[in-house]
């Protein structure tokens, strides 16, 4: 993923750098923050991740949606299920059949510093939709309580999980008891 290199590089050295990638037979996927990386993004990337806090955009949503790539739309900290769906409408509306969703973590009113995970909504949004879900859990998860929710996002039939490099947290163990239940 290249977002952590886009700010600091230029149109040039982004290339080459997604060149390399692909030389190493990954896949380029780069996250779509405002509309000027789109223009940026969209030739050079495998896959494309919409920034939760542009899923109100219409204009970026109707440019995701005229490309063939596929994309994740993550849900903004603050949007309801039905605003979230509407947003994936969009895309779907534009022609880009390759849509999934990101389900990053929502405010809530107990801890409105910390993002926690919308198991609720997960299981409501794959009730209502077609669209695959995957949940990340790099933004809403405390790491003592990982391997559990990571279950729970199993046991409720997401269709993937992101799982971020924490301290203290064994990737491996965690997998395996992930192919265990």
């Amino acid at each position: 993923m290249l977002n952590d290199l886009k700010n600091q590089l230029n149109e040039q050295q982004l290339k080459l750098h997604a060149q390399v990638i692909e030389q190493a037979g990954l896949l380029c996927v780069m996250q779509i923050d405002q509309e000027q990386d789109f223009a940026l993004a969209s030739p050079i990337a495998d896959m494309l991740i919409l920034a939760g806090k542009q899923m109100y955009n219409p204009d970026l949503l109707a440019l995701i949606g005229s490309v063939n790539l596929p994309v994740l739309l993550e849900r903004n900290t603050m949007a309801s299920i039905d605003d979230w769906l509407q947003a994936a409408d969009t895309v779907l509306s534009h022609g880009n059949q390759q849509l999934g969703l990101c389900e990053s973590g929502v405010r809530s009113f107990t801890h409105p510093e910390q993002l926690g995970l919308d198991l609720a909504g997960l299981v409501e949004v794959k009730s209502r939709s077609h669209l695959p879900v995957i949940v990340n859990t790099s933004f809403s998860i405390d790491p003592t309580r990982l391997a559990t929710h990571a279950n729970a996002v199993k046991q409720l039939n997401a269709d993937g999980i992101i799982l971020l490099k924490q301290d203290g947290v064994s990737q491996a163990d965690l997998i395996h008891s992930l192919y265990q239940t």
